[in-house]
């Protein structure tokens, strides 16, 4: 590149970058916005209440990829998703069908998204360290139904399973 070329480069993983590579690049770092921010961005795109504060947990608080999932359909699903898996947590529903089923029907990355963060709200709401304001309504109503009855252990043990699955 010449003198006065400037090169981006954005990473979600500085450690991933050899030394050299970091010590030539100024750091700026960008933060999502606040939910009620967020939040507001949805409304004016036309998307507001539980609909929009389900999408923005999915998306992890990035009010674009929220909308993403809006238009994809994927958030309209997110009751089935729910009832799927309190059904399987009851043992009458066949966890491989069910996958599959989902696989037809949705994106996987947001499925598995969305099964990660249930798992890990499931968790943390057993070690009451998730506040009950941060709960969505399929969320409550899956840990309505399994409440303690899965353990911490087992639980993370999923999510490294669905981690594994989302790295591929």
């Amino acid at each position: 590149p010449t003198v006065s070329a400037i090169l981006v480069l954005v990473t979600e993983a500085q450690s991933a970058l050899t030394a050299t590579i970091r010590s030539r690049c100024q750091r700026v770092t960008i933060h999502a916005p606040s939910r009620s921010d967020a939040l507001a961005w949805l409304a004016a795109a036309g998307h507001q209440g539980e609909v929009a504060g389900e999408a923005l947990q999915l998306a992890g608080n990035a009010p674009a990829a929220a909308l993403d999932l809006i238009d994809a359909g994927f958030v309209a699903a997110v009751p089935e998703l729910a009832s799927d898996l309190v059904e399987i947590a009851r043992g009458r529903c066949e966890p491989v069908a069910t996958a599959g089923a989902w696989d037809q029907k949705l994106d996987r990355q947001a499925a598995l998204r969305w099964l990660q963060g249930m798992l890990l709200a499931l968790a943390r709401v057993g070690g009451n360290v998730l506040p009950s304001d941060r709960v969505t309504a399929s969320q409550q109503s899956v840990i309505d139904a399994v409440g303690e009855r899965v353990p911490a252990e087992e639980l993370f043990a999923f999510v490294d399973e669905v981690n594994e699955a989302i790295i591929g």
